[in-house]
This record gives structure tokens, C-alpha cells and sequence, in this order.
């Protein structure tokens, strides 16, 4: 890795919002980057991130308040369920962390 490569690496940190950088806050906005537009229940984050539900909850909430995903009840099979979506903020600011692995990936290949 070179000097330059670290440098660029944090100066990339500065753009990132730091209350996203915790691995359930990041596997969230992966994973609703990646399913239909409809979005998915909380039970199904659950499950695909294997984790407990009051940190699940509790990340979901924080990151509704950041404004990085939304929520909406609708009626499925005479039920009411939570769907989760990412919004536009949400899609950026996982932009912004992809790029920021990819510099990081990028570097510890080059270094090998």
C-alpha cells in the first residue's frame, strides 16, 4: 500500500456519516439496496442478517431518523406488516461506504 493510497483512503472516511459505520447499520442498507423496491419486513432482515431482534429494531430506528430508510404499514393477507425501504439518502450514503470498501479491498490487494 502506498502513502498515497492511506491517505486517500481517510480522506474518503470525512465523507461518510460515521452513525452508518457499524456492521448492522451497513448489512441493513446493503441488504435493502438489494431487494425488490417494495422493500422487506423486519422478520426477514432478521433472518437473512442473523441478528437479535432489539439490536435489529433498534438500528432500524436510527436509521429511519437519519432519514437513510423509511417505513410504511400495508395490508398483506389481512394483516398488517412493516415494510422497510431504502430512500434516496439512504442509496447514497451506501454509495458512499461501498466506495470506501472498494478503496480499502483495492489496497490490500495491491499490497500482496
Amino acid at each position: 500500500m502506498r502513502k498515497d493510497d492511506f491517505l486517500e483512503i481517510i480522506h474518503a472516511t470525512a465523507d461518510l456519516n460515521s452513525q452508518t459505520v457499524s456492521l448492522i447499520r451497513i448489512m441493513i442498507l446493503w441488504a435493502l439496496n438489494d431487494v425488490s423496491p417494495d422493500g422487506v419486513t423486519a422478520r426477514h432482515l432478521k433472518g437473512a442478517l442473523q441478528v437479535h431482534e432489539g439490536s435489529l429494531y433498534s438500528n432500524l430506528d436510527a436509521l429511519e431518523r437519519m432519514g437513510y430508510i423509511q417505513s410504511q404499514m400495508t395490508r398483506f393477507e389481512s394483516k398488517e406488516i412493516k415494510m422497510y425501504t431504502i430512500t434516496p439518502a439512504g442509496l447514497e450514503e451506501w454509495k458512499k461506504l461501498s466506495r470506501w470498501f472498494q478503496m480499502i479491498t483495492r489496497c490490500h490487494e495491491d499490497g500482496q
